[in-house]
């Protein structure tokens, strides 16, 4: 994918959306939400910006690809390519005045894969769309409902028991389609070695579970209360 955009024209675009709570489905309880201002100008690439806040549901980091891509198939669905993506959190790690871009690898048809951040500063920013724009998240939030305080019970089960997982950025050895059979199969006569595919498959799991399986029990023995068991040294 071409990379025009710290170098495209300052001017020329105009905040065309500003949608205070952009929604995405998301896999997990929460669905995600965050204010969108997109800036878009006759033969430029739309600039998007992305802000949200901790607690939003899957954060602008871990689902930069599906957000990006949302966007793209809704605002721009006849472009070849998804809008320029620029993102902050807030609280964030760095300065109020840094964003991240991002460049995604182009997988097919809105979707997008390979996330890679830069920072940019608001003044690189604001250079980049040619207009001024709010940098914070604006009036229009709606905080998410606070959801009931969550009491965590330790069971052990199997494996092939367990939801199926959603692949993270290794959709290539983590499939979600694996049948139940397999995965069965699997738990009887389990895989011992590692595999480089990934950082998780590099991992002896069997033996981490087990070790936490007995640690769990240990702690549990000793009248540990629940919350506080995965915070023992």
């Amino acid at each position: 994918m071409n990379d025009d955009r710290a170098s495209a024209p300052p001017a020329g675009r105009t905040r065309t959306t500003d949608e205070h709570m952009f929604r995405v489905e998301s896999p997990y309880r929460v669905p995600a939400t965050f204010r969108l201002q997109l800036f878009t100008a006759p033969n430029q690439r739309p600039v998007a910006v992305a802000i949200q806040v901790h607690g939003e549901g899957q954060s602008l980091t871990n689902g930069a690809e599906r957000y990006a891509a949302a966007v793209w198939k809704q605002y721009f669905p006849t472009l070849v390519e998804p809008p320029i993506w620029i993102e902050r959190q807030i609280p964030s790690a760095y300065d109020n005045n840094i964003f991240q871009e991002v460049n995604f690898t182009i997988v097919g048809p809105y979707l997008l894969g390979s996330p890679e951040w830069r920072n940019i500063s608001a003044q690189e920013l604001i250079l980049l769309v040619g207009v001024d724009l709010d940098l914070d998240r604006g009036s229009g939030f709606v905080p998410p409902p606070e959801l009931p305080e969550e009491k965590p019970r330790y069971v052990v089960t199997w494996v092939a028991r367990l939801p199926r997982p959603y692949p993270f950025r290794a959709s290539a050895c983590m499939p979600t389609g694996t049948p139940w059979w397999r995965r069965l199969g699997r738990q009887i006569v389990p895989r011992r070695g590692a595999r480089d595919c990934c950082w998780y498959h590099g991992g002896d799991w069997h033996t981490v579970t087990a070790a936490t399986i007995r640690l769990v029990r240990r702690a549990e023995r000793a009248g540990v209360d629940s919350d506080d068991i995965a915070a023992c040294p």
